[in-house]
């Protein structure tokens, strides 16, 4: 049981929908189960090895990071890498913690973040958010 919901079928259905449609249709009309669910299976395999793979790809992505920071800006604290990870942009009260008390900090490190190649700031009316460039270009992959 996932706590989360961590499998999207959607984009397995989409790509095979003639086959779903097909099978469903045995369903409804001949009540032909056995298809139905072994195409469900199938889904659900495939989906898995495909999430489990971007899971990979995310923490090899992490861990490079971690250590191009801790090589070009040990001053920068892991909880910063840890965050640009928890979505592709962050702004710069997001750092905002016990650790990190001024916004002033926080927009320095993600500059210096952006010095790396790290991130890639962008503006967004009048503020200036923070794209993880890599982990963008990973999710956006299909």
């Amino acid at each position: 049981m996932l706590d989360v919901p961590i499998l999207y079928l959607s984009a397995y259905i989409i790509n095979n929908k003639d086959d779903y449609y097909a099978y469903l249709n045995k369903v409804t009309t001949r009540k032909k189960w056995k298809d139905w669910v072994l195409y469900m299976l199938k889904a659900v395999e495939e989906t898995s090895l495909f999430t489990i793979n971007r899971i990979n790809e995310i923490d090899n992505l992490f861990q490079r990071t971690l250590d191009l920071v801790k090589l070009k800006l040990p001053h920068i604290p892991r909880e910063v890498v840890e965050i640009i990870f928890e979505q592709p942009y962050v702004r710069p009260k997001r750092l905002l913690s016990e650790n990190i008390r001024s916004i002033n900090t926080a927009k320095k490190y993600l500059t210096e973040l952006g010095k790396t190649g790290v991130l890639v700031p962008q503006k967004v009316g009048k503020e200036v958010i923070y794209l993880n460039i890599d982990l963008f270009n990973l999710l956006s992959e299909s």
